[in-house]
């Protein structure tokens, strides 16, 4: 019992990469008719709406979000590195709107985050985690501003960020892109929209839920959660675990002590 309950305090301590675990994360569900470019005007059109509500702080969106499902792996290579000089590489690659990194509580390290400058007519640009940097720009003071090359399309990367988990608080750091949703709509999923409150999402949810219903009656929301609640589902079984573990301990102590009282006692007569 004493194990389950170690085990478990100690996924709960895991360093995230970032700040703000009472983030609102929900994903819109969109008609199947409806196309990408109509989908991401449809996003950000919600992301406008949900910023202008009191006590919203700040609003963004990305594929995947911290915590749920999805998952995207693109090849690369890196001029200059030894790494992929002669075959490229697979990374993580996150396809984010602007602010998402501040909307999890996330500053870059070196660098700038993506921002609403990053548009389909802007060049192409990335932000790196601190894995990436160690697997590719090993050693380099500086890596932001060196280049990058998604199918021999170059992208620059503009900023470094901690590493941060996104699925699970056991798996591994791997090198991880972020690019930026107006540039790269055809390489994300369905995105998770993510709400950072002055509010408890109890008090916030009526009024996202209004917002949607007057932007896109043909849209619907799946089951909002926070950030806190989808880590506490991810290490669910680990929960139980340390839960029963603890019943039973208590259990097994008890019947101990009668166990020993009766000895005792009987000894004593």
């Amino acid at each position: 019992a004493g194990l389950f309950a170690r085990s478990l305090s100690q996924l709960r301590s895991v360093d995230l990469g970032f700040r703000d675990r009472s983030v609102i994360a929900f994903t819109l569900d969109f008609p199947s008719s409806r196309k990408t470019a109509g989908r991401m005007a449809a996003q950000q059109r919600m992301v406008d709406q949900i910023e202008s509500l009191p006590g919203v702080t700040a609003v963004s969106y990305g594929f995947p979000g911290p915590f749920q499902m999805g998952f995207t792996h693109w090849t690369i290579r890196v001029p200059g590195s030894a790494r992929t000089a002669g075959e490229p590489a697979t990374v993580a690659v996150y396809t984010v709107a602007p602010r998402y990194l501040e909307t999890i509580g996330s500053i870059p390290l070196l660098g700038r985050d993506l921002d609403r400058n990053d548009t389909a007519n802007s060049p192409k640009v990335a932000v790196v985690n601190q894995a990436f940097v160690r697997e590719f720009l090993q050693g380099e003071a500086h890596p932001a501003g060196r280049i990058l090359s998604f199918d021999e399309e170059s992208t620059l990367i503009v900023g470094v960020v901690r590493d941060i988990l996104h699925q699970g608080l056991r798996e591994k750091t791997e090198p991880t892109v972020y690019v930026p949703a107006a540039q790269r709509a055809s390489m994300g999923g369905n995105p998770t929209i993510l709400v950072r409150s002055q509010l408890p999402p109890a008090a916030l949810l009526p009024a996202i839920r209004k917002e949607l219903a007057k932007l896109d009656s043909q849209v619907a929301m799946d089951e909002p959660t926070t950030i806190a609640g989808a880590i506490d589902d991810s290490i669910f079984q680990d929960r139980i675990l340390a839960t029963l573990g603890g019943f039973f301990g208590a259990l097994a102590l008890v019947l101990a002590a009668i166990g020993l009282y009766g000895v005792v006692s009987y000894g004593t007569e």
